[in-house]
């Protein structure tokens, strides 16, 4: 009987084990233990062109009274599936001066090799500024443009 009962149990473990997804993170925000050492900064740049190389960035949008910003992300992967991306935005001014900057994390399903369009809070809750792609508006406004890097996808091996 125990011996019946200890190969249902790796049965159930064997049958149930695989059908679970797994869940991994590709962050390019880790930083080096030692800056002196090359492999270690190598390592890091490797890991951030890695995030790169796993999405491709477009269409950002966001006109002077949106309350949402919006961007198409593309997963480039043939067999991960994005959960997850974290973007590091950059707004900018016409001459290329730092109006603000920030982090912000989006979570959708991107299947591998699909688009989506991503929305989220925008940064500009006085409605002052707006995108220089963006329809030019009636009303006196800032133009700004943006410089984005992805830095950490989390992803799974499931679609």
């Amino acid at each position: 009987m125990k011996t019946l009962l200890s190969l249902l149990f790796l049965l159930c473990c064997t049958i149930v084990a695989p059908a679970q997804r797994q869940r991994t993170t590709i962050s390019g925000r880790l930083k080096p233990v030692d800056t002196t050492r090359e492999f270690h900064t190598a390592a890091v740049d490797t890991i951030r062109d890695s995030v790169r190389s796993y999405v491709a960035l477009a269409g950002y949008d966001k006109p002077l009274n949106a309350t949402k910003e919006s961007i198409h992300v593309t997963n480039q992967s043939d067999t991960l599936t994005i959960t997850a991306v974290t973007l590091r935005i950059v707004y900018l001014d016409r001459a290329g001066r730092q109006l603000h900057s920030r982090e912000v994390t989006i979570e959708d399903i991107i299947k591998p090799g699909e688009t989506q369009l991503l929305t989220f809070p925008t940064w500009d809750i006085q409605h002052a500024f707006y995108y220089i792609n963006s329809p030019r508006p009636r009303r006196q406004a800032t133009p700004y443009t943006i410089r984005l890097t992805p830095l950490q996808l989390l992803v799974t091996n499931g679609g």
